[in-house]
């Protein structure tokens, strides 16, 4: 976890927990200097929500949505390496 996130994340939680909007959630998560990945997580245990849901809450979002865009290709290459890797694994 980055340093200002450890600091802040308490914090960011205890403002959800007082009914604090996943929009205003998501806005401080990425001010505070929190990974997408910690946002994904974050916004998975603190609203209750899916890790396909948190995914695309977070990478819709105007504050990540850079984020998620500079990322795309790494996932896409992932994804065609595990799609590759098990049409040969079920080939043999």
């Amino acid at each position: 976890m980055g340093s200002d996130f450890s600091v802040r994340e308490q914090e960011i939680r205890a403002a959800i927990e007082r009914g604090q909007s996943q929009d205003a959630s998501l806005w401080e998560l990425k001010r505070a200097g929190a990974t997408i990945i910690e946002a994904i997580r974050l916004m998975r245990s603190s609203y209750k929500i899916g890790l396909g849901e948190a995914k695309v809450v977070v990478s819709k979002h105007p504050a990540w949505k850079a984020v998620a865009d500079a990322n795309q290709p790494l996932h896409d290459a992932l994804v065609t390496a595990l799609d590759d890797q098990a049409s040969s694994s079920s080939g043999k």
